[in-house]
């Protein structure tokens, strides 16, 4: 897909921004793609550690909007649970959903909603890279949409003594 880095007042336009435990400024904030081009973070995953990122879901448009979010890994090892950032809340009902099929936020006019992902991989896994895509929709113009996407790298060389929370790889796209 293109991708588009305007500033035009639009009625509906969502944008998914994402970032690491370890970062403090969102990724991909005006860039709109269906390609995850721009909007790509890279980690560290360990067996059985919990891993927490971030997205916010941002309503970049003029008008209120629901937009609907999905999201999809490349393997069955891995468990993602979503919370609401100011309630700590899932959001998803059974809280593990490596392959949603959606669920949608009231986002009122140039507002957002922030989104903890923690994810955590089997202690059985094999695989030893995992991508989780991220989609979201608006739901009143469904032609309206964003990507980005989070690589897991699997290090199976650390030390079970120490402390570890997805170490950020410099790999920003």
């Amino acid at each position: 897909g293109s991708v588009t880095t305007s500033a035009t007042s639009y009625v509906y336009q969502p944008d998914l921004l994402i970032k690491s435990p370890n970062e403090i400024i969102y990724l991909g904030d005006g860039i709109y793609n269906d390609s995850a081009a721009g909007q790509k973070i890279t980690l560290y995953l360990y067996p059985k550690i919990p891993v927490s990122c971030y997205l916010l879901l941002k309503n970049s448009a003029v008008s209120s909007d629901t937009i609907r979010l999905f999201g999809s890994t490349t393997g069955t090892e891995l468990s993602v649970r979503y919370y609401d950032t100011r309630t700590n809340q899932q959001v998803y009902p059974t809280g593990l959903c490596p392959n949603c099929t959606g669920f949608s936020f009231a986002i009122p006019a140039l507002d957002s909603k922030e989104i903890k992902l923690e994810l955590t991989a089997s202690d059985l896994v094999t695989q030893t890279q995992f991508e989780l895509n991220l989609k979201i929709t608006s739901e009143n113009d469904v032609s309206k949409t964003d990507m980005a996407k989070f690589i897991f790298i699997l290090d199976l060389t650390y030390n079970r003594g120490e402390q570890a929370h997805g170490a950020f790889s410099p790999n920003r796209d």
